[in-house]
């Protein structure tokens, strides 16, 4: 999936006399714009990337906030359950553009273009397996996870706090 397919999804352009240059002046670029505090405002499809079977992690990922901070070569996120939460989270401090291994995948995160990119690969055969792509568009933060094994795209829209 190309990151601009999936912007020219979640935009609409409801007026064909707008100008697409205007558009283009919507997205700020995700290296500048990310470090702060988002709340979910929106969804489509979402639930799909859920495990029935862990009702609390659903929850905390539907309702809860992200803090994004910037060091030099790492990203770092954090999320906050709810606001009576607060302090509860735990950050997580991740490498730019070097592969980190887990129990059955690898991630690699990486700014490509004016976006987050996020890749999963499955740990036996290195095969790509999902991507998120992270962009800011018209002031929202869009988090747009792919399935490659099902096929399943959905999108969280959050606006800033902080």
């Amino acid at each position: 999936m190309d990151v601009s397919d999936t912007k020219k999804c979640d935009e609409s352009n409801e007026n064909p006399e707008e100008d697409p240059e205007k558009e283009e002046e919507n997205v700020t670029p995700v290296s500048e714009g990310i470090v702060g505090t988002w709340k979910p405002t929106s969804q489509k499809d979402y639930p799909h990337f859920f495990n029935s079977e862990k009702p609390g992690i659903k929850s905390r990922w539907l309702i809860g906030q992200l803090t994004y901070n910037m060091k030099i070569g790492q990203i770092s996120w954090e999320l906050i359950p709810s606001e009576e939460l607060k302090n509860t989270g735990r950050e997580t401090n991740v490498p730019l553009k070097k592969q980190l291994e887990y129990k059955d995948h690898s991630e690699t995160w990486s700014f490509e273009n004016d976006d987050l990119v996020i890749v999963f690969k499955n740990k036996l055969d290195q095969r790509v397996i999902k991507k998120y792509y992270k962009f800011i568009l018209g002031g929202k933060l869009h988090i747009v996870y792919h399935d490659l094994q099902t096929d399943v795209t959905a999108t969280r829209i959050y606006e800033r706090v902080i």
